[in-house]
């Protein structure tokens, strides 16, 4: 199980390195970008050999669909992490929001919040850190975001609500992930962090 793991992780990794050296091609960006939405729902499906779906099906609903209802009132009225509207990178929309965006909101969450509770065994400190790691996490994402047309801002800068939102809903959903005790391998998070890491701050030097 233990090689499945890592087997499954080095194909996550994989699958982030080339699509953004795909993306950063300017011969291959545009077949990456159609590629993107099928990425994340393939690294969700994965995700499923670092925890149980069967037994944890309840805390990944309600998260994903947290992340969905979220997003869609926040792209509805604005007020939630300011004026922004989505792309069409992400693919298929329900209420002009990407369906694959519960998805990523739900890989996110797990993947930090395996790594975490390794780290602290103070449920204060896990919420708290897991939250931080988020919002870090984010602006490295939004730039990038925001050039391959993931979403885009009404303003010309991201306004400060966003973070503070995502600091906000991620303690949620690490509420959530830490009451119904779920328990994620954290391997999940040592491949997935360092994909997303690599992917952004890569795609960062050719903005």
């Amino acid at each position: 199980m233990k090689k499945n793991k890592d087997i499954v992780g080095f194909f996550i990794i994989v699958l982030h390195i080339a699509g953004a050296i795909g993306l950063s091609t300017e011969y291959s960006s545009n077949l990456f970008l159609s590629l993107v939405p099928y990425n994340l729902i393939l690294t969700f499906l994965l995700c499923f050999f670092y925890v149980s779906f069967k037994k944890y099906y309840t805390p990944i609903f309600l998260i994903v669909l947290i992340g969905f209802f979220i997003e869609v009132i926040g792209v509805k009225t604005g007020s939630l992490f300011g004026a922004y509207s989505y792309g069409d990178t992400l693919g298929f929309k329900i209420l002009e929001v990407p369906f694959v965006i519960g998805l990523n909101w739900l890989i996110l969450c797990l993947s930090i919040f395996s790594l975490f509770s390794v780290v602290f065994k103070n449920k204060f400190l896990l919420l708290l850190f897991s939250s931080i790691s988020m919002v870090s996490l984010d602006f490295i994402i939004e730039p990038v975001a925001i050039e391959y047309s993931f979403w885009s801002w009404s303003d010309i800068s991201i306004p400060i609500q966003n973070y503070i939102m995502w600091f906000f809903i991620s303690l949620v959903m690490h509420y959530i992930l830490l009451k119904y005790r779920i328990n994620v391998h954290y391997k999940l998070g040592v491949y997935v962090v360092l994909s997303q890491l690599f992917f952004f701050s890569y795609l960062l030097i050719f903005i």
